[in-house]
């Protein structure tokens, strides 16, 4: 067989860490063929560190697969094109060179962003005996959308302000947690740790500046449509916020200690890759978010002034589950 394994590799971390960079799109209206035996039917498409065409394939006759290429429609099938750096069979990680009889899996990979997708493409299967099948897998007027794939793992960078509300100047804080997709909204709940910085004219300069605090906080957000900006795509965001740590602050007259509530209306940035072609929803799709959450923070039990102005910055990552 004249096919490579040399991305068996990539194929397999990209298989095994979705938590990573592979996205995928199904088609919005079945793509499908028949040739010979040979049945043909795309489910999804894979982009990560290897692009992958995964179809579903039925057969009544075994065949031994000889080569695949990603073409045009207006080229003779089966006489070149893009070469396929592999093809795989039923979630196995190595190159297989035969195609059993029944209904299979059949996942062909092509090196990162060497397919067309902003032109129509089809795939060609040369199998034994010099018979070439060949079936459409991408067209400028089918839409690709995500995968519904509503769970995602949060991870956040988040520093949020508190105008020294009984010494708080700022809390600053590495948090992870969950989030869904309800329709357009992305719910999460998240909790990690942090340091609440403490003003000099509380704790004196001196103090180390700060004390540990273990903040959790809750976030629902719209997002908007995605708009591509040359390989990137952004979709504005806007929501609410709650977050709520307890503080101890090492001061001059003594401990403070306090809860620290948040109250914030949020607007955010969300970032994806955005490869040119039939890609829509993009939105559901992104990697990072930066957010201004805008507010106020209240804290009810300390015995001075209980509640101030607000304002934080939020850098997250959104890996889907």
């Amino acid at each position: 067989m004249r096919l490579s394994g040399r991305f068996a590799w990539i194929v397999g971390v990209c298989l095994l860490a979705s938590l990573g960079g592979c996205t995928e799109f199904r088609p919005e209206r079945p793509m499908r063929s028949r040739s010979f035996d040979v049945e043909l039917d795309l489910d999804k498409v894979r982009l990560g560190r290897v692009d992958e065409f995964v179809l579903n394939s039925r057969t009544t006759v075994p065949h031994t697969l000889v080569q695949a290429w990603y073409t045009v429609p207006e080229r003779i099938p089966c006489t070149g094109g893009q070469s396929a750096a592999g093809i795989r069979l039923d979630g196995n990680l190595d190159s297989v060179d035969r195609l059993p009889t029944g209904s299979h899996q059949l996942r062909v990979a092509f090196g990162q962003n060497t397919v067309a997708f902003e032109k129509d493409g089809v795939l060609d299967l040369e199998l034994d005996g010099g018979t070439c099948v060949r079936t459409p897998v991408v067209s400028q007027v089918i839409a690709f959308t995500p995968l519904d794939r509503p769970w995602r793992l949060i991870l956040s960078n988040t520093l949020n302000g508190a105008s020294g509300l009984y010494g708080l100047d700022a809390i600053y804080g590495v948090s992870a947690g969950i989030g869904r997709w309800m329709g357009p909204f992305l719910v999460s709940a998240q909790a990690g740790a942090g340091i609440a910085l403490c003003g000099t004219g509380t704790c004196g300069t001196t103090s180390s500046g700060g004390s540990s605090t273990y903040p959790i906080d809750l976030d629902v957000r719209y997002a908007f449509r995605a708009a591509r900006m040359g390989i990137m795509a952004f979709a504005p965001q806007i929501g609410v916020h709650y977050g709520y740590a307890p503080i101890a602050l090492d001061a001059l007259d003594g401990k403070h200690t306090f809860g620290a509530h948040y109250f914030q209306a949020v607007l955010a940035m969300d970032m994806a890759d955005a490869r040119r072609g039939p890609f829509y929803r993009l939105e559901r799709n992104a990697r990072y978010d930066f957010a201004l959450p805008i507010g106020i923070v209240a804290t009810p039990d300390s015995p001075t002034r209980s509640v101030a102005f607000a304002i934080g910055m939020v850098i997250r990552y959104v890996l889907p589950l």
